[in-house]
């Protein structure tokens, strides 16, 4: 399993989710500006947000989930379950 990141972006292009779902091709993109990413590798929120683009000309924030709760959108439910570590 995977640790899970939620990537909040700040007015995203189409380039900033390029990136993402180049470097994560399993990216759950949850609206136009979230996306919740797995990382298999264990690493920093500083790293996934240089992965991420944030920082170059791509204003956001990272977030690790270490845990959830709630209820939603079943295919993301679905996703956080499927990629928690």
């Amino acid at each position: 399993m995977s640790t899970i990141f939620a990537i909040f972006l700040d007015s995203p292009t189409e380039e900033s989710w390029s990136r993402i779902k180049e470097r994560w091709p399993e990216a759950y993109i949850h609206s136009n500006t979230i996306a919740f990413v797995p990382d298999d590798v264990a690493r920093l929120t500083k790293d996934i947000s240089d992965d991420a683009g944030i920082g170059d000309e791509q204003s956001g924030i990272v977030i690790q989930l270490d845990y959830f709760y709630g209820f939603m959108d079943n295919v993301l439910v679905e996703w956080l379950r499927k990629n928690q570590k």
